[in-house]
């Protein structure tokens, strides 16, 4: 009777099990297609957090190429066919001009403005005349500008925005030392990453002779070097690599799963029951995290790949105990512990880790409840565990601590490492771009006025209100290429007396009729049709505000206008997000011991001190090795902790030599799957790999040392 009764609880449970990953597939479905965050300003909003991300967001699909050569034909040529390989309407730069010709009205250029405001209208006619015959051709008919103030007003407009250089047949061009220069900014928010990586690939070979180089652009070659700047082509480089390092790690991680599980169960009879957990765990996961959050961070999922070791942990169990149940209570206290671990994560104040303890905690359960109601037993090798140990078992056997030493001295080693331990923000310990990239990025920023790497964030409800505090604030910003309306109006107005003190005098030095100014359309921001300065405007104006350039020397008492230094406010959001981090890790480990001494007792100690003894020898070990602890790092402690008990439990629930065999390979299947992380060129990955590899490894070692 009992029998059957649990027969039936089994079947009930697994059916039910069954519809909750048919419906978790359906959520997922449904919700995944919102995609997930990649951007590291969308972890928190700090205090300049918000800023930061609309300044991502905003400079997300910019990219800016430098042309270099001997022949600038060569240069204009290869920079329009970089236009038409991305499909950019910012090419023709007749229709700007057109465009700004028909909304010239209020368009002064700053020279030009103070002049007639201090009424030096004779200083305005007589550059006039001199530009008249100059070498530069007007670029608004003189009828219609008869003063050349558009012309002005369009010349300075780009050079305005990068010092020292010109508008050269509709490029912005400069040359030094004898070297002509191109500069191109390219929307890329819509380009496929095949076809930015591809164009960085003809872009680096055409840099890596110094002697002779050639830039290939299909179908054409031309004779010039390139050299790419911006997020879209380091996110092409970054996912390009990634994509080659995961598939090989994925490949290598694989072969060594298999091996592992074949050289503990001598058959392969294992996989379908472990991939069954894995593929029920991540589904019910990630469902579970799309419905709460309709676009995660994909930190989450790196972070989530620790339901790997646990899953691991529960099939292999389950299978190497033939019976589910005689396990039962390990498996359940494992689950416990490591849920207990998690949980303070569901209290941070930052979004991401909140995700990870639901992504976590949710894919735990299922796994659990897979491994528990579907886990299939190793008929072979038959292993009772006795669910509750000796004293003699649950104490140092004498035996053991003949052993017990040579692991103490490693772990003593490797916790000496603490001193050397750094603690760091520094972006540089998260990103590290190639040498072309870097190269790139240097060439670029010299293309640059503003060296000091600041912004100057004007807050305003709209574009407008931001405009005319910009203005107020002296910041050559945007205001500086596109005065608000009320700027605009006055420019009108100083416009109309400068034709009425020297019009006539103007006709008669240059022969030219000078008829009083018409009302014109004024150049409105927020209702731009040209595409190229449409593209100028997005790349300044962020949700809440206007950011530009800082001017050197700057300072301003208005509330409403943030100096932002974008590496400084990196490196506080992350420091702020290590010492969040760092307390939640101090909760969790208080948590788990209160609750590994209610369940324990007096033989609570050994588990405290095999999870202290990790934390000490993995934080000691990346000090040896050089890795600073910084907020990736930190959360893989969490992971650490989880699989650290899961660890200690079943090694100290049982003296059976098959228990210990199993917590073994169950230790190298997770060490092969996250410890090739260390392998990765990127730089958060590859330290996040060498904290798990290190912590497993200590883990396992200290799991039964006290």
């Amino acid at each position: 009777m009992e029998t059957a009764l649990r027969s039936r609880w089994f079947a009930t449970g697994r059916a039910v099990l069954i519809g909750l990953a048919v419906a978790a597939a359906a959520v997922l479905a449904l919700r995944a297609r919102h995609g997930v965050e990649t951007d590291l300003y969308a972890l928190a909003d700090t205090r300049h957090g918000g800023i930061l991300r609309e300044l991502a967001d905003g400079m997300a699909g910019q990219g800016r190429v430098l042309l270099e050569g001997d022949d600038f034909g060569k240069l204009n040529e290869a920079a329009e066919a970089i236009r038409a390989r991305f499909r950019q309407p910012a090419g023709d730069f007749k229709e700007t001009l057109k465009f700004l010709a028909e909304h010239r009205a209020g368009l002064l250029s700053p020279e030009a403005r103070e002049l007639l405001q201090a009424g030096k209208y004779k200083d305005v006619s007589d550059a006039a005349i001199a530009r008249l015959y100059g070498f530069v051709p007007p670029l608004v008919s003189v009828k219609e500008d008869p003063f050349l103030l558009a012309t002005d007003y369009m010349l300075s407009m780009q050079t305005r925005r990068t010092a020292g250089w010109t508008l050269r047949e509709g490029q912005l061009s400069r040359e030094t030392n004898g070297v002509q220069q191109v500069l191109l900014t390219l929307d890329l928010s819509t380009a496929s990453p095949r076809d930015i990586t591809a164009f960085l690939e003809s872009a680096d070979r055409s840099n890596s002779n110094t002697t002779s180089f050639t830039f290939h652009l299909s179908p054409f070659t031309f004779p010039v070097r390139a050299w790419c700047s911006g997020p879209p082509f380091h996110a092409a480089r970054a996912t390009a690599n990634a994509t080659r390092e995961i598939n090989i790690l994925s490949a290598v991680s694989l072969a060594l799963v298999l091996l592992f599980g074949w050289l503990l169960f001598r058959s392969f009879r294992f996989v379908p029951s472990l991939v069954a957990t894995l593929g029920v765990a991540f589904l019910v996961a990630a469902a579970v995290l799309f419905a709460a959050f309709p676009r995660p961070h994909v930190l989450t999922f790196v972070f989530g790949t620790s339901l790997i070791g646990l899953a691991v942990d529960y099939a292999y169990h389950v299978r190497a105990a033939g019976d589910a149940r005689s396990v039962l209570r390990p498996l359940a206290l494992s689950l416990l512990t490591t849920e207990a671990c998690f949980a303070p994560l569901f209290f941070s104040v930052v979004p991401v880790l909140r995700q990870m303890a639901l992504f976590t905690g949710a894919g735990l359960l299922a796994a659990f409840a897979w491994a528990v109601l579907w886990g299939e037993g190793e008929k072979r090798h038959e292993c009772r565990f006795t669910g509750q140990a000796s004293r003699k078992t649950e104490g140092r056997n004498f035996r053991e601590s003949m052993v017990s030493p040579f692991k103490m001295l490693l772990v003593v080693v490797a916790a000496c490492g603490l001193y050397r331990v750094r603690v760091s923000s520094d972006p540089a310990s998260f990103y590290k771009p190639d040498s072309y990239l870097a190269e790139s990025e240097k060439r670029l920023a010299s293309c640059n006025p503003e060296k000091s790497g600041r912004f100057a964030f004007v807050r305003g409800r709209n574009v407008q209100e931001a405009l005319e505090r910009e203005e107020a604030a002296g910041i050559p910003g945007l205001s500086a290429l596109i005065p608000s309306l009320a700027r605009q109006r006055e420019n009108v107005a100083l416009v109309a007396k400068l034709h009425a003190a020297e019009g006539k005098a103007y006709m008669a030095k240059t022969g030219l009729h000078v008829a009083p100014p018409k009302e014109g359309a004024l150049l409105d921001p927020d209702n731009i049709r040209d595409p190229y300065l449409a593209q100028m405007v997005r790349s300044m104006v962020v949700k809440g505000g206007i950011v530009s350039p800082y001017p050197e020397g700057f300072s301003s008492d208005d509330p409403n206008v943030v100096i932002l230094e974008p590496k400084r406010a990196v490196e506080d959001m992350f420091a702020t997000f290590s010492s969040a981090t760092m307390k939640l890790l101090g909760w969790s480990l208080a948590v788990l011991a209160a609750l590994l001494v209610g369940i324990f007792r007096r033989r609570s100690f050994g588990y405290v001190a095999s999870l202290a003894a990790t934390f000490a020898a993995t934080a000691g070990m990346l000090g040896w090795l050089g890795v600073p602890v910084t907020f990736f790092t930190l959360l893989c402690f969490f992971a650490v902790a989880g699989l650290g008990l899961d660890y200690a439990i079943f090694t100290r629930s049982s003296a059976a030599p098959r228990v210990r065999q199993v917590v073994f390979f169950a230790f190298l299947t997770s060490f092969a799957g996250l410890g090739m992380l260390s392998f990765t060129d990127f730089a958060v990955t590859r330290a996040m790999g060498l904290t798990f590899a290190c912590g497993l490894f200590f883990a396992w070692l200290c799991a039964g040392l006290f």
